[in-house]
């Protein structure tokens, strides 16, 4: 009689980002900025939403959407293509994370 069971895997864990609006008075930053934290998470745990290859096909800088929760001085700057809509990349990020927990985006989760 065969063995069903499955050979042990390791938990695989992925960093992923949680994107909220954050309102410390910096004058370094816009009115409306964001914060970001990151951690890890299982990859099967299912609470995280991915993004990748976001970044676009043409015409690419890197825009400033606010700084790392707690370090202001630290600057989240990511790369998109002139086909997005900056000014909705933030909200829709804020949006994401409260609903799914947080963000696998390739440009922030893979080092």
């Amino acid at each position: 009689m065969e063995s069903t069971a499955r050979p042990e895997v390791p938990d695989l864990e992925v960093l992923v980002h949680r994107f909220s609006w954050c309102f410390c008075g910096s004058e370094t930053h816009s009115a409306d900025h964001i914060k970001l934290r990151t951690f890890k998470r299982p990859v099967e745990s299912g609470k995280a939403v991915a993004l990748s290859y976001g970044m676009g096909d043409f015409d690419r800088q890197k825009h400033i959407f606010g700084h790392v929760d707690g370090f202001e001085s630290e600057i989240v700057r990511l790369e998109f293509g002139g086909e997005w809509e900056i000014e909705n990349l933030a909200s829709t990020f804020v949006a994401l994370s409260k609903k799914h927990g947080a963000v696998w985006l390739d440009q922030l989760s893979i080092p």
